[in-house]
């Protein structure tokens, strides 16, 4: 009997993990490459670094978010529209803030897109993993027939 409330155990928090898995990853490569990047020597541009980093951040959770969500009683057209439309939206809003930052002087205009490319490039690299994970691709499972 102990040993079935243990595997019982083992398995929510396998599930639990397998839930917070993109979040923890997403967090904690976001803010060790940005203490990286604050403690390095020639840091000159921290508000770039920061602003660029929160950016992508917010659009890569929001991404996994619509993504991940369930489309119950949705075709395969419709949920391919409804998550198109919202990847028109989050490259929209980020476009837009962008332009806002650069466009008041916040930040230096070369070195926020460099930092934004690297982020960017960082949190879809995470999200595709991730996603791959949870789908199975990738992975040596063998069907049985």
């Amino acid at each position: 009997m102990g040993n079935l409330k243990k595997n019982e155990q083992n398995a929510e928090i396998q599930s639990i993990w397998l839930k917070a898995r993109f979040y923890v990853l997403l967090t904690l490569a976001t803010l060790i490459t940005c203490l990286y990047l604050s403690n390095h020597p020639d840091n000159l541009n921290f508000k770039e670094n920061i602003a660029a980093a929160v950016l992508s951040y917010v659009n890569a959770l929001a991404a996994y978010i619509i993504s991940t969500k369930k489309y119950d009683n949705k075709d395969y057209k419709n949920m391919v529209r409804t998550i198109s439309t919202w990847m028109i939206v989050r490259v929209s809003v980020l476009i837009a803030l962008s332009l806002t930052i650069i466009l008041t002087g916040i930040v230096n205009p070369a070195y926020y897109i460099f930092s934004l490319i690297g982020f960017y490039l960082l949190h879809q690299l995470i999200l595709v993993f991730i996603m791959r994970k949870e789908a199975g691709i990738g992975t040596n499972i063998k069907k049985k027939n």
